[in-house]
């Protein structure tokens, strides 16, 4: 709740260092560029970026209302996801969400085309596009050169719950409630069906809280 993002090592469990540049609930961290840089995101401060090198922090979007941030490994792209606002008060029951996609070289942004209260996003992989999860499960793929949706992942009405690209970028694992499906990019083709656990309260609480990682390296 203290906005600090902390560094750990992860071989002696020591703590390295502290981070405070944010007022409020971090949700979203990434390492980019490398790991030579860290993007940090809170809904009161937006998104900020830390060099790890030189230690210079600084905010990159100072949004309010952001949901969800994430940002190209090579640190071209940002995707934000930002709750509606009403007079610049936030709207914590919102059905609304848009996102916004940054081109952090040039400063230009372009808001996607998106319906209904989004949860989540990411960028595949080896390639120029990004994906946009919703509330109500569905997952749109957007090219970050025009923002044009590319692809719809049609889960036959099973609704989606988290989804993960593959290291390559070839695949998709899509989460649902007591099963995982996964998908042939290239052929925007389903080719197989793993049984889990259900879920059933997650369905309800539709919070991303850890990044889902079924991949192996």
């Amino acid at each position: 709740t203290s906005g600090k993002v902390i560094f750990w090592n992860v071989q002696d469990g020591t703590r390295i260092r502290d981070c405070t540049g944010h007022t409020d609930i971090v949700h979203s961290v990434r390492f980019f560029r490398n790991d030579k840089s860290l993007m940090t995101a809170s809904r009161n401060d937006g998104v900020r970026i830390l060099d790890l090198v030189t230690s210079a922090e600084s905010s990159l979007s100072p949004d309010s209302n952001v949901v969800f941030s994430d940002v190209s490994l090579d640190g071209q792209w940002l995707l934000k996801l930002i709750d509606s606002a009403s007079n610049g008060v936030p709207e914590l029951h919102s059905a609304e969400s848009k996102a916004v996609l940054r081109n952090l070289e040039s400063g230009s942004e372009i808001q996607l085309e998106t319906k209904g209260k989004l949860i989540s996003g990411g960028f595949r992989p080896g390639s120029s596009q990004v994906a946009v999860l919703s509330e109500s499960g569905v997952l749109n793929v957007f090219e970050t050169q025009d923002g044009k949706a590319s692809t719809r992942i049609d889960p036959n009405r099973r609704p989606i719950l988290d989804f993960a690209f593959s290291v390559d970028g070839n695949d998709l694992a899509v989460r649902h409630d007591g099963e995982i499906s996964v998908w042939d990019l290239e052929l925007t083709d389903e080719y197989l069906r793993i049984p889990e656990v259900k879920q059933t309260h997650l369905i309800s609480r539709r919070i991303i809280v850890n990044r889902w990682s079924p991949w192996s390296p």
